[in-house]
C-alpha cells in the first residue's frame, strides 16, 4: 500500500548485488513489489536503473556497503582475524538467522552439547556450514578443526542425526585420541562467509567467491555463517593451517588456489593466522613481508612482550635456518571512523599496525 512503511530490508539480497561483483549492471522496469517507500526501492537494493510507468530513475549512491568503503579507504587487513583455535563445523541446512548458531532448530541436546563441549576446549567456535549440492543428500559433516600453532588437524564424522554428537568427546579429539585417528581428515577445507542476514556484504561478496572456489577446489569448499569483519568481505577461512583472507576476487583465485596447492601462505589477501593474537597476526605477516618465506610452519612463535601501550616486540625463530627475528610493531588509530557494518549500519574507530624495526639473530647468539 503507498506509503506503507513494510519492504525489502537491507540483510536481504538480491540478485542484482550478487551480480554487480560479477561486472553486471541490472535494471527492474514496470512493475515493483520491493515496497513503496524511497529505502526499498531497488535503486536501494543494487539495481542500477529503475523505471516504473515510465518514470525513469538511476542508482541510489547512498546506499551503503562496508565492504566497498572500506576498500576505498585503503584500510589494512594485517592482524584482523578472530583469535580461535578450536573450531567445530557443523552441516546445518535450516534457515540461517543473524546469529544462526544462537537461532537455529537444533535439538536442546545438541545445542547443549556444542556449548559445554566448546567451552571445554577453551578457545573454540562454532559456525554452521552446507553446500548447495548437498541439500536432499543423507548424513551430516562435522569437522572439528584445530588451527592451533603446532601440528594443526582435521577430523571428519558423518552424523545420522544431531543427537550423536553426544556420542563425541572434544577433549579427547583435542588431545589427539587414537581412538578418533580413523576420523583424521587429510584435506584442506574453505569456508566462505555468506550469511546476508548477518552483513549482506557476506552474501553479496561471498556467494560469488564461494562458486567461483568451487572450480578449484571443488567439495572442499563451503559456505559458512559468521567470521567476523564484514568489512573486508569477502571473508574465507582455511583450515587446518587457519588462515582468514579477505577482499578475494575472482581474478586472484587461480594464483590463490596456486598457493595452496604449494603449501604456501597467499600473502596479498591474508588478515592473520587464528591461532595468533592480534598483534602477533601482524608481525608474523611483516615477517614473511621481509623474507618471503610463505610456508605457515617456516616460523614458531618465541615471544610477545609489550612495551607500553602502543608497542609490542615480537620474536619468531626460525629453526631450519638457524636464525631468530625480534619485530617492534606500533598500533595506530585511524584518524576517523569508519563503517565496519553495513546491516545493520555500524561505525567505530579503527587501528593498523606499523612495523617500526626488524632484527635478526642466530641461534645462541
Amino acid at each position: 500500500m503507498p506509503g506503507l512503511d513494510i519492504g525489502l530490508q537491507a540483510e536481504d539480497v538480491t540478485i542484482a548485488e550478487l551480480l554487480r561483483p560479477l561486472g553486471y549492471a541490472t535494471g527492474q522496469f514496470d512493475k515493483n513489489h520491493f515496497g513503496d517507500m524511497n529505502k526499498y526501492m531497488p535503486t536501494a537494493h543494487g539495481f542500477d536503473e529503475l523505471e516504473l510507468n515510465g518514470v525513469y530513475m538511476e542508482i541510489d549512491t547512498t546506499s551503503v556497503f562496508c565492504s566497498d568503503l572500506s576498500r576505498e579507504a585503503g584500510e589494512s587487513m594485517v592482524g584482523t582475524a578472530a583469535t580461535v583455535e578450536a573450531w567445530f563445523l557443523l552441516e546445518y541446512a535450516g534457515v540461517w538467522e543473524a546469529k544462526a548458531t544462537e537461532e537455529n532448530d537444533l535439538p536442546r541436546p545438541a545445542q547443549n552439547w556444542l556449548k559445554e563441549q566448546l567451552s571445554s576446549l577453551g578457545n573454540g567456535r562454532l559456525q554452521f556450514i552446507k553446500q548447495e549440492r548437498s541439500v536432499g543428500l543423507a548424513g551430516i559433516s562435522f569437522f572439528v578443526a584445530l588451527s592451533r600453532k603446532v601440528a594443526p588437524s582435521v577430523y571428519h564424522f558423518q552424523l545420522d542425526a544431531y543427537e550423536d554428537l553426544l556420542d563425541l568427546d572434544a577433549q579427547a579429539i583435542a588431545s589427539g585420541d587414537s581412538v578418533y585417528d580413523e576420523f583424521i581428515y587429510l584435506e584442506s577445507l574453505y569456508l566462505v562467509c555468506t550469511n546476508g542476514k548477518r552483513d549482506r556484504c557476506c552474501a553479496r561478496n561471498g556467494l560469488a567467491l564461494f562458486h567461483g572456489l568451487i572450480e578449484y577446489v571443488g567439495e572442499a569448499v563451503w559456505q559458512c555463517t559468521h567470521l567476523g569483519g564484514h568489512r573486508f568481505a569477502p571473508t574465507l577461512l582455511t583450515v587446518p593451517d587457519g588462515a582468514y583472507y579477505g577482499r578475494l576476487t575472482l581474478g586472484d583465485l587461480a594464483s590463490f588456489a596456486k598457493s595452496q596447492q604449494d603449501g604456501q601462505l597467499y600473502l596479498d589477501n591474508l588478515r592473520g593466522l587464528c591461532c595468533y593474537d592480534k598483534v602477533t597476526q601482524a608481525a608474523d605477516h611483516f615477517l614473511r613481508q621481509k623474507t618471503g618465506l610463505l610456508e605457515r610452519s617456516a616460523y614458531r612463535l618465541s615471544g610477545n612482550r609489550r612495551l607500553d601501550e602502543r608497542h609490542w616486540v615480537v620474536t619468531f625463530t626460525s629453526l631450519e635456518l638457524g636464525q631468530i627475528h625480534r619485530l617492534t610493531l606500533v598500533r595506530e588509530l585511524s584518524g576517523a571512523e569508519q563503517v565496519v557494518s553495513c546491516s545493520p549500519i555500524k561505525s567505530k574507530t579503527v587501528s593498523q599496525f606499523q612495523l617500526v624495526n626488524h632484527q635478526i639473530s642466530e641461534v645462541g647468539d
